[in-house]
């Protein structure tokens, strides 16, 4: 019995009461409902001439050509069987409203609360145009069947796909070929090694399968290339490097991507690659053509031990190697000077070299050779009593020497200094003389350059008729002594003694010489740190019988001794482009800046690098 539907199906009765309509023949234009077919069901609708209706669902009997009233679907009774009248009814087949399918205002099929069934066990055949999918509660079938033996698996988000059941191995492959999913792969690289390109997509638990067919993989590696998405983690290519080798490879997510699950012989070791990127630390310039970069060792070494690793610059390509397992320093020369360059580092094993670091802070490699203003002052002269206090002369300043501006003496400024990148300078600073001596001299030398020297300063007289020393500047003298002689182009001579009082003279300065009593010679002002700073005036003299001016010279003024005392220790100091400092000092040197220089100032002894 089958629910059939016709169009223009209608005939009239007039049967009264409840019970079965019988069918007295079809209204003109109409069919007969004998086009339902003996004993199937329709739906049908029954009016007669007043306000009695009723519709549901009723079998039709071609004996007796009569319908029977099943299931009341809605009646002028409430929906129950309507005891009709006398009088002619028309009866006729109808689609209720309550069992319609049709379109809602989305222009979707609502069937909520129905079901779709088959009677006769009849098969339901869902069929999509083109490449449209079956998608039934979110879940997309496959358009096509699979092969047999295979399931209907899930990737997790609604896409349904046939999977077989374990792994269907294929015949022996000898050249690259790309992996099905599932499936596994004797492999000969007797010939030649090849490479075999994993699918470019994947599902949560596939699995490939890999196997060394002939015992070659040692000899002719065999390649894994993971196609954009990742084995062990890694986007690089991997290795099979054993004989006999035999590994299946799962899908596991795209953080791990493919991940060996099962191995033989050498297990996941077999399965070598090149290593991870080191991590980037510190590069430094150390000369116009040189610079170092460190880093710290990857954490995967893909298998094998790291054997070295390369910094490569950029630009230029330039690249330095170190033959280290862990982390270091490499070297890197050959750069260009006053060029600025960022590096990368690559570790390299027995499969090859892996991806490079990220880069490096940007150095910029200094001049060649450049050119450095300078000022070398040496330790002022000193003085002791000996014949008896208060017969203590004034000592000579150290000389001065300068390239910015005049230097000690009334001398000219001298040339400049031209420095190589990547040589050492040694600044030598003179120390004050203690006791009656001069000063000790202040210097700068460098393999390149012709030693600049100051000469220390001369000590002054202490007894009657003793002359002061000569020295960078001289000392004075006492009573009937001469003074000291001052260097040329560092300083100035020292006063003489005299025969009455005041005795004594002074010592000479860099910027004047010495005079009588209390009148030094001058020191000069320099402004080669930025501003004006006084260097290597002489000391006053004491004098006879009870006028003591015991004055030491301050550390690193290079000025004479005042009297019985100390000279003031030197000062050197070098003026060169920021562009061109290389940062590079010993002896602990203060280091400011004025404008585009850098000033460095050595108040001991120590080297700078150019």
């Amino acid at each position: 019995m089958a629910l059939i539907l016709k169009d223009r199906v209608q005939e009239t009765s007039t049967t009264t009461g409840t019970g079965t309509f019988t069918l007295n023949g079809a209204v003109e234009g109409f069919s007969s409902f004998s086009v339902i077919g003996d004993g199937n069901t329709t739906y049908y609708s029954i009016t007669s001439q007043g306000t009695q209706f009723e519709i549901g669902i009723g079998t039709y009997t071609s004996s007796g050509t009569t319908l029977s009233r099943d299931t009341v679907l809605a009646s002028s009774n409430s929906n129950n069987l309507v005891n009709f009248s006398a009088g002619t009814k028309n009866v006729f087949v109808t689609y209720p409203a309550g069992k319609s399918v049709n379109l809602n205002s989305s222009n979707n099929l609502d069937l909520t609360g129905k079901s779709i069934i088959s009677t006769s066990n009849g098969n339901i055949t869902l069929t999509p145009d083109g490449s449209g999918k079956v998608v039934l509660d979110g879940l997309s079938y496959p358009v096509a069947d699979g092969s047999a033996g295979q399931f209907i698996k899930t990737d997790g988000s609604g896409v349904l796909s046939f999977a077989s059941a374990g792994i269907s191995w294929q015949s022996v492959q000898t050249t690259g070929f790309t992996a099905v999913t599932n499936r596994g792969y004797p492999c000969n690289t007797t010939s030649a090694a090849f490479t075999v390109t994993l699918p470019l997509s994947a599902s949560v638990g596939d699995q490939i399968a890999i196997v060394d067919y002939a015992g070659t993989f040692a000899t002719n590696n065999l390649t894994l290339n993971p196609n954009g998405l990742k084995i062990n983690a890694s986007t690089q290519n991997k290795v099979i490097i054993s004989n006999r080798e035999g590994i299946i490879l799962t899908f596991i997510d795209s953080t791990q991507g493919w991940v060996v699950t099962s191995a033989a012989n050498d297990g996941t070791l077999a399965l070598a690659g090149a290593p991870g990127a080191p991590t980037i630390g510190t590069a430094t310039a150390t000369s116009a053509t040189s610079a170092t970069v460190t880093y710290t060792a990857p954490s995967a070494n893909g298998g094998f031990t790291i054997t070295s690793y390369t910094a490569t610059s950029s630009p230029g390509g330039i690249t330095g190697t170190l033959v280290n397992e862990g982390s270091g320093t490499i070297t890197v020369t050959g750069l260009t000077a006053e060029t600025s360059y960022t590096f990368t580092v690559t570790a390299t094993n027995a499969i090859g070299t892996g991806p490079a670091s990220a880069a490096s802070n940007s150095i910029t490699t200094p001049a060649a050779n450049y050119t450095a203003n300078f000022l070398v002052v040496a330790g002022g002269g000193g003085n002791q009593v000996q014949q008896g206090a208060a017969r203590e002369s004034g000592s000579g300043g150290g000389g001065l020497r300068t390239s910015y501006g005049p230097s000690g003496g009334g001398g000219s400024a001298e040339s400049t200094l031209t420095f190589s990148a990547g040589t050492v300078y040694t600044c030598t600073v003179g120390a004050g003389a203690g006791g009656k001596a001069n000063g000790d001299n202040s210097s700068i030398s460098g393999s390149d350059i012709s030693t600049v020297t100051s000469s220390g300063g001369g000590a002054g007289a202490n007894f009657d008729g003793n002359s002061g020393s000569p020295g960078g500047s001289g000392g004075g003298g006492w009573y009937t002594g001469g003074g000291g002689s001052g260097t040329a182009n560092q300083g100035y001579n020292g006063d003489q003694g005299y025969t009455g009082s005041p005795y004594g003279g002074t010592g000479g300065g860099a910027g004047g010489p010495g005079g009588r009593d209390t009148s030094v010679g001058p020191g000069l002002s320099v402004s080669i740190s930025g501003s004006g700073i006084t260097y290597a005036a002489g000391g006053v003299s004491n004098n006879f019988p009870g006028t003591v001016r015991n004055t030491p010279g301050p550390a690193n003024s290079g000025n004479g001794a005042g009297g019985a005392a100390s000279g003031g220790s030197g000062i050197v100091v070098l003026r060169v482009p920021t562009a061109s400092y290389s940062g590079t000092t010993s002896g602990s040197p203060t280091v400011t800046t004025d404008g585009s220089f850098k000033v460095i100032t050595f108040t001991g002894t120590g080297t700078y690098t150019g």
